[in-house]
This record gives C-alpha cells, structure tokens and sequence, in this order.
C-alpha cells in the first residue's frame, strides 16, 4: 500500500509540474494569401504569396542538405489537376554564405510569391490544397510552421 501511495504521489507532482510551464504563444510573422490566374487552354498560376515581416527572411525552396529546412510545398492530389513542372520561386532572393556551417544559405525577405503551373482536365468546379512547410527566421529561427492553402477553381 505505502508503494502505491508513493506512486501516486510520484505522479500527481509530474502532472502538476507540467500544468505551471507557461506555454510561449510562436509570433506570425509570415502572412500568406493565395490567388488563381487564369491562362489559356484549362492552364492556371496558382499563385502564394508571403509577406515577410521587417527584419524576418524564409529560406528557399532549394537549400544544400546540410544547411536549415528548406521551405516546401506539397499540393494534394486531384484527379482533374495536373501539376506543371516545379513550383517557382519569384522575389528578390538573397544569398549569404554562413561560416558555422560553410555553405550559402538563399533566402527572402520582405515578401516572396510562389508559383505552381496546372492544367486543369476539364472546365469544372474543384479545388486543390496545398501545405507550405516553412521556418522563419532572423538572428534566431522560429521552429517549423506549416499553413495549409486552398486554391478553387470556378
């Protein structure tokens, strides 16, 4: 009996000594918003923009592997959908070699759009997310943040 009163002591003081950790709220200092453009033959520019805040960058889509997370994007499958090529970059991309790890780092301040060529299969209602997985950073790094983007076609 004494055992399991020490137990459940043991327990109840692991349990309350999680409930005082304050939790530390993660700022938004990336803010994306998205747009479909039009083109001809059923083709579309599925379009995300960022708006980075004063003093914050988002590194590119293409970083050396042993550097910080590269931003990505992931569109969910659609059967009416066809992704054209890879998603582009567009924005005054900046690059800094970083001497603790020796390589060149490229990355966005201020804002940059992505840019994701599709082809719709037929002239129909859908719609298609996508994540972008990102980590924002500026003398120190935020820890990844994913938003999820919806695009519909009309």
């Amino acid at each position: 009996m004494k055992k399991i009163g020490i137990l459940v002591i043991t327990f109840m003081v692991t349990i309350s000594s999680f409930a005082v950790v304050p939790f530390i709220a993660i700022p938004t200092v990336v803010h994306f918003s998205s747009e479909v453009q039009a083109l001809p033959n059923n083709e579309y520019n599925l379009i995300i923009h960022a708006v980075i805040d004063n003093g914050w960058h988002i590194y590119s889509q293409k970083l050396p592997d042993a550097g910080p997370m590269p931003t990505s994007i992931s569109f969910q499958k659609n059967p009416l959908i066809s992704l054209m090529g890879k998603t582009q970059e567009i924005g005054k991309k900046e690059e800094v070699y970083d001497p603790n790890i020796k390589i060149t780092l490229s990355y966005f301040s201020n804002k940059v759009d992505f840019v994701q060529k599709v082809k719709l299969k037929a002239k129909v209602k859908t719609q298609l997310s996508a994540e972008i997985t990102f980590m924002a950073c500026n003398e120190n790094c935020l820890p990844p943040k994913k938003e999820t983007i919806i695009f519909n076609f009309n």
